[in-house]
């Protein structure tokens, strides 16, 4: 479905910022974590660094504005109906004042493969936390 941009001078301003390098850097942060996946120690820590990473981000550029916290990660297992929640909770930053609307991010991670913590697959529908 196509979209139109509305502010196409701002998204311009804003893609001119970003740093290929950074997000190349990122990534070799995270995938020397052996599994990211939900119900493993390594996703957790996974989360851990990620909200350690915006925290001193917004440190970095001086932002009072900007809350990022954890939520558990619930699902319903598609198959037997079942709720699972996962030891991996979501990563949510809220940029603007508590009080006000602001810009909420939520960031979840994806893995390929399972190295040392074994792996389980579930397929589920996301429930509203």
């Amino acid at each position: 479905m196509p979209f139109d941009i509305h502010y196409p001078a701002q998204v311009k301003q804003v893609l001119n910022l970003v740093s290929p390098h950074e997000i190349w850097k990122n990534l070799e942060v995270l995938t020397k974590f052996p599994d990211r996946s939900a119900d493993h120690q390594s996703g957790i820590q996974a989360a851990k660094w990620l909200q350690t990473y915006v925290q001193e981000m917004a440190k970095t550029y001086n932002r009072k504005d900007v809350c990022t916290y954890f939520i558990e990660t619930k699902c319903k297992d598609s198959v037997t109906g079942e709720d699972k929640e996962y030891k991996q909770p979501s990563v949510i930053t809220k940029i603007g004042a508590s009080s006000a609307p602001g810009v909420v991010i939520g960031a979840h991670f994806d893995t390929v493969n399972c190295l040392d913590e074994g792996c389980k697959s579930y397929f589920c529908q996301w429930l509203a936390v």
